[in-house]
């Protein structure tokens, strides 16, 4: 895990996102393999954090 993804965790736990703190950077690989636009990669992420 590099700096980043342990700023962006730390990111999600202070703004209370805790959901998204665990699945960011799986749905980021996803999406990335599937060539997915950074808009459905973000509604992916929404809507896990809303359906936690």
């Amino acid at each position: 895990m590099n700096l980043q993804h342990v700023r962006i965790i730390e990111l999600c736990q202070q703004l209370k996102i805790e959901r998204m703190a665990v699945d960011w950077a799986g749905l980021a690989q996803q999406a990335a393999t599937q060539e997915q636009s950074f808009a459905d990669f973000l509604e992916q992420l929404l809507r896990a954090e809303a359906e936690a």
